[in-house]
């Protein structure tokens, strides 16, 4: 029974193979392939020890066989021996042996069929384990064979995997260097491009700064001139009124004399009061002569005034040019001095009138100031604040729109506060026609009120805006959240598209979407 349950076995695993190994053939995965055929590997030396057990159990079957074949021949042996040597001894017993003899015989033919039987057995069955062995070997043979034909399919699969990334990695490179070069070229190209165009605008600057030197230099060769003359003049002016001086002293001594002779021809009553009093007209000429010089030598003076150091424009007779000397600035500081209808001297702090100057400017400029004094210009929040912080000053802005509107609005009160502070604006006490767009909302919003609101810059955001006014709007100014005015916004000539809030803008004037010709501040 253990035999053929071996057996059994066996084929059952020989049936079972060619159905693993078709499962396995069936996939296309290279590391699946190869686990399969490991484990037909290791099933193989499983079958291997299964036969070497199997030939073990069928060397015990025959020493067993052959060992009672010997013992029976033994005893056949004995007991033929036995007959012989007795025959003459036990003739009288010969029938019963006979029969006994007969049994032997009997038994000895029943265990010879039976050895008969079993070596055709075992005949048999060494003709089916050969037949079972070529089988085996014929199917270790196809297994090997689809071995070797899977691991060639499997080596033609790699070389033709290769061959095609090969392929593709070398179409690929082909292309990446094609893309690599069109890309070198057209950089070369942009490249050569901007350095013509870099070459052009460098020759250009050049150009312009030639021009501007050039200029500068006729500009100061004229300006030297014009102070030569003007210290000439003033010299000669000098000379004038200290002559004039002179005279006038003299006049004023002789007119003295002449009272006092006056007096005496009068206290003396003489003959000769005719003769005084003719005397008396002539010097009256003569004194108002003298008046009529006087007044000449002023009128002169007041057309061509001398220069005294002063703290503010308090004193000019005339707009223009001018060096003050405030307590703050003991070398002086250039500002342009404008004399109002009332003959009253005020320091220009901004200035907007045809867009010559970018009012988008960083936090440093504002501080300093920038622009041109005649022209353009804010006069600077150092400036403003040195000359604001001791006492507060009156604030004058004066607009023009370009149909021709003018307005004005003025404070009473006007001062900011330093750096540190952020150049804190401090107002009060509005009057004028142009409406207040700086104590006031002028949208009644809640929002728009620049009044203690500090100054920002695009580089410096210190407003209540979530982003950032100067930014959106350009210019520095002292914004909220943003503003109901703006007199630092973009400069916008008469036939431009103003976009919304973006231009000078006096909300009460301007609205939305127009934008001031010309503004100025002035404080004194």
């Amino acid at each position: 029974m253990y035999f053929k349950y071996k057996m059994f076995l066996y084929i059952v695993y020989l049936v079972l193979l060619p159905t693993v190994f078709s499962q396995m053939s069936s996939e296309t995965s290279t590391s699946r392939i190869s686990e399969r055929l490991d484990r037909i590997e290791e099933n193989e030396e499983d079958l291997r020890a299964a036969l070497r057990n199997l030939r073990k159990d069928l060397k015990k079957e025959i020493d067993f066989l052959i060992e009672d074949i010997s013992t029976l021949s033994t005893r056949l042996t004995g007991s033929s021996g036995q007959v012989v040597s007795h025959n003459e001894e036990q003739v009288s017993k010969t029938q019963h042996a006979s029969c006994d003899c007969g049994v032997i015989v009997s038994q000895y033919e029943n265990l010879m069929m039976a050895f008969k039987r079993e070596k055709s057995a075992n005949i048999l069955l060494r003709r089916e384990f050969h037949e079972m062995r070529k089988q085996h070997d014929f199917e270790i043979g196809n297994v090997s064979e689809k071995f070797i034909n899977m691991d060639s399919r499997l080596n033609n699969a790699e070389k033709t995997l290769r061959l095609e990334i090969d392929t593709i990695k070398n179409e690929k490179m082909a292309q990446l260097r094609s893309e690599i070069n069109t890309i070198k070229d057209e950089t070369n190209a942009e490249f050569q491009e901007m350095k013509k165009q870099q070459d052009f605008e460098i020759g250009n600057t050049s150009e312009k700064c030639n021009k501007v030197e050039t200029r500068l230099i006729i500009t100061e060769k004229t300006l030297r001139s014009d102070i030569d003359n003007i210290k000439k003049e003033t010299m000669a002016i000098n000379h004038r009124y200290a002559a004039c001086q002179t005279y006038i002293n003299n006049t004023l001594s002789n007119f003295t004399d002449v009272i006092i002779h006056l007096n005496e021809l009068l206290m003396n009553c003489s003959l000769n009061t005719l003769q005084e009093i003719s005397r008396i007209t002539s010097d009256t000429a003569k004194l108002k002569t003298s008046n009529e010089i006087l007044k000449n030598i002023t009128d002169n003076l007041i057309r061509h005034p001398i220069l005294i150091p002063s703290k503010s424009c308090d004193s000019v007779v005339k707009s223009g040019e001018y060096t003050i000397y405030p307590d703050a600035f003991p070398h002086g500081v250039n500002v342009y001095c404008n004399l109002d209808s009332t003959n009253k001297g005020w320091i220009v702090v901004q200035r907007r009138n045809d867009g010559s100057v970018d009012f988008n400017r960083t936090w440093a400029d504002y501080k300093s100031g920038f622009g041109d004094i005649s022209g353009e210009l804010w006069l600077g929040n150092d400036h403003i604040y040195q000359l604001t912080k001791n006492k507060p000053r009156q604030l004058r802005i004066e607009m023009e729109m370009f149909n021709g509107t003018k307005r004005y609005a003025l404070y009473s009160e006007f001062n900011i506060s330093s750096e540190s502070e952020k150049y804190k604006l401090h107002l009060a006490g509005y009057t004028g026609d142009a409406g207040d767009c700086i104590l006031m909302d002028c949208f009644g919003h809640g929002y728009g009120l620049h009044n203690g609101r500090p100054f920002s810059t695009f580089d410096r955001d210190n407003d209540r805006y979530s982003g950032c006014c100067a930014c959106r709007y350009g210019g520095g100014w002292w914004f909220d959240d943003c503003f109901s005015a703006h007199l630092n916004g973009k400069y916008f000539k008469e036939k431009d598209s103003v976009p919304i809030f973006k231009g000078i803008n006096w909300f009460k004037i301007t609205g939305a979407y127009t934008s001031l010709k010309f503004v100025q501040m002035s404080m004194r």
